[in-house]
């Protein structure tokens, strides 16, 4: 029997690259996307920027009796260069879709989860402050006011927007570590693992960013990828992730932060469990999970 996936932002990127590849492997493959044409079996309607729509999901899924989720993928993703987004519940848009939405996501979808399913989060270098990925330093830090955080100044609302970037991913990394902790406490066998992808150019990432600077992701960065291991075109991440995914080691093993098919160490700041069960418990509130 083939397995089957449920991966979030399958539009372009990494997510319509390894929606592509584990279709031509065999798996049954579900994949999400703000805006398409008409849904199916194959594609659903979801607009991470609305909570409404997560829990939308899960009723669907219900309602249509579709079968249980093998593996579920939190890879939808947006980076703004300011902090004037906002999502359809009011919240700070790059933490609301980067973080709370796939938080809640796999609340809902948790009765849907084969007995040995695996969640994975798709996390970013950026999180990290000793990686010199050019990217402003995440700021988790006060945690209340990731949802909504205070107006900057003009001048700096460039910063602050790609700073929300970071921190968002750091919250992803925070919430894995979380995941696994309480899904062990339950005696649960659904296991969680953290996929760094690496630097993508030619990723949908940058979309929302000035002309210039798209056009520095899509020609200028593509060519230093022949000099660093860690900036890979969307389909060689998708072909590393997808081996991961047909290896029972990576998809049952421990929690661990793979960065481009390595095992590597996530910050420091990402492995306090005091602070990830901080944000799990203000995530809880702000998604008015019950």
């Amino acid at each position: 029997m083939s397995k089957s996936v449920l991966i979030t932002g399958a539009t372009r990127g990494l997510g319509a690259a390894l929606s592509q590849q584990l279709t031509e492997r065999g798996w049954s493959v579900t994949s999400t996307s703000r805006r398409i044409r008409e849904s199916s079996d194959a594609w659903v309607p979801l607009d991470l920027a609305d909570l409404d729509q997560v829990r939308a999901l899960a009723d669907r899924w219900q309602r249509e009796e579709r079968g249980p989720i093998d593996v579920l993928i939190c890879n939808a993703g947006v980076q703004h260069g300011t902090l004037a987004e906002r999502s359809a519940q009011g919240f700070e848009q790059t933490f609301a879709v980067n973080h709370l939405a796939h938080f809640l996501l796999v609340q809902v979808m948790r009765p849907f989860l084969a007995e040995d399913a695996t969640v994975v989060f798709v996390a970013s270098g950026t999180h990290d402050p000793a990686e010199r990925t050019g990217m402003p330093h995440p700021r988790i830090e006060p945690l209340e006011q990731l949802a909504t955080p205070a107006p900057t100044p003009s001048q700096s609302d460039r910063t602050a927007g790609l700073r929300a970037y970071t921190t968002s991913k750091l919250c992803n990394v925070l919430c894995g570590y979380e995941l696994e902790r309480r899904l062990r406490a339950e005696g649960a066998s659904v296991s969680v693992q953290l996929y760094d992808p690496g630097l993508m150019p030619g990723s949908g990432l940058v979309r929302h960013h000035p002309g210039w600077f798209q056009w520095l992701w899509r020609v200028l960065i593509p060519v230093a990828r022949h000099f660093a291991r860690r900036i890979v075109l969307p389909e060689q991440s998708a072909a590393i992730l997808s081996n991961l995914l047909d290896d029972p080691a990576f998809r049952h093993g421990p929690t661990r932060y793979w960065s481009v098919g390595e095992v590597v160490e996530s910050s420091e700041t990402s492995r306090d469990p005091a602070l990830a069960a901080r944000l799990w418990t203000l995530s809880a509130a702000l998604t008015a999970l019950h």
